[in-house]
């Protein structure tokens, strides 16, 4: 069952057997629920399956140590579907552990910064488009950057004295030069525009392979790793909560329970975080919490939507529409408004 190849799931298939919508033999099925397309039943071996998304297989290879992880979470999922109590403390550590394990190791999390690559790429390649584009953005960042400037002119400044300036000689000299350096720069405008459009083509190939190494790099220190978060996850109290509707389980994974109320994705800051859920069948999740909180079947399908990217599956085609509609919706990894203010101090 757990056999690394090229075909590599970026959601485990012992994960996905949870949601299963019927069995044929040692064959699972379940519903896929995809942006823009109508649901489909499809074999789990088909759902989150890219080609080799964790990089070549082989022995030694960051999927052949996925696929050597899956075996004792398989297990622990396992005997979890059949429980109905609080985890075992003997448990804990290997839970906290898987839970990490799913949240990192998704297309979502990969698909979000590239997404947020593209809109900063677009924001640039937009802002320096034209020779007047590309001064602009120039100058305003040699204004918010006065060090760039003052390096130059410190340099130039040594090299004429045949010794370092002092403080003063270089205040002055700085004063004097900066708004002459601005000027120049609309004269060399079309070299600026050229070279900013190099670097634009250059840079553009080269997004989606170095988010995709960066993603494969940290994976391994995430699997070897017990940092903060899963320190942090270790000190909650795990009980696995049946639900007497269905749920459905997106590609984002696991949930947070925010202490002001919100569900969303796991956070940088874990001290807001009051709960974490991820659901592992279709009447069943794993909750860690640190107090009681209050578990709405509704609420958590609503969020497993909304911040997945892609797709949720489910045991069954009839959930809810707006399920499917509110697919993707907070899946950005910033908001509209966040956007704004970032993209605003890129060009600064």
């Amino acid at each position: 069952m757990f056999m690394a190849g090229k075909r590599q799931h970026t959601l485990p298939r012992f994960l996905l057997k949870g949601f299963a919508s019927r069995e044929s033999g040692d064959q699972r099925f379940t519903w896929v629920f995809r942006r823009e397309r109508p649901p489909f039943e499809t074999n789990i071996t088909n759902v989150g399956a890219e080609g080799d998304f964790y990089g070549s297989a082989g022995k030694g290879s960051l999927d052949d140590e996925i696929t050597r992880r899956e075996g004792e979470f398989a297990s622990l999922i396992d005997a979890l579907r059949r429980s109905q109590a609080q985890v075992p403390d003997g448990s804990v550590q290997l839970l906290a552990s898987f839970v990490l394990h799913v949240a990192a190791r998704s297309s979502n999390v990969r698909d979000a910064f590239a997404e947020g690559a593209d809109r900063v790429f677009g924001t640039l390649a937009s802002a320096v488009s034209t020779p007047e584009g590309a001064a602009k953005v120039t100058k305003e960042h040699l204004r918010s950057h006065p060090k760039t400037i003052r390096k130059m002119v410190r340099e130039k400044l040594t090299e004429r004295l045949g010794r370092r300036p002092t403080r003063n000689e270089l205040a002055i000299a700085e004063a004097r030069a900066k708004p002459t350096f601005l000027a120049a720069i609309d004269e060399v405008a079309p070299a600026i525009y050229w070279q900013a459009a190099e670097v634009m083509r250059r840079l553009q190939s080269e997004i989606e392979p170095a988010i995709k190494r960066a993603h494969n790099t940290a994976l391994p220190r995430v699997m070897s790793k017990a940092g903060r978060r899963e320190q942090l996850l270790r000190k909650l109290v795990w009980t696995v909560v049946s639900f007497g509707e269905p749920v459905i389980l997106g590609d984002i994974g696991p949930i947070a329970l925010c202490d002001d109320g919100r569900y969303d994705r796991l956070l940088a800051d874990m001290e807001k975080v009051q709960g974490i859920v991820l659901p592992i069948s279709h009447h069943q999740a794993v909750v860690g919490s640190s107090g009681k909180v209050d578990l709405l079947p509704a609420l958590l399908n609503q969020a497993s939507a909304e911040l997945s990217r892609d797709f949720f599956v489910s045991s069954t085609r009839e959930v809810d529409p707006r399920l499917h509609q509110v697919l993707s919706a907070r899946a950005a990894i910033l908001s509209d408004e966040e956007w704004v203010d970032f993209e605003r101090d890129l060009l600064e």
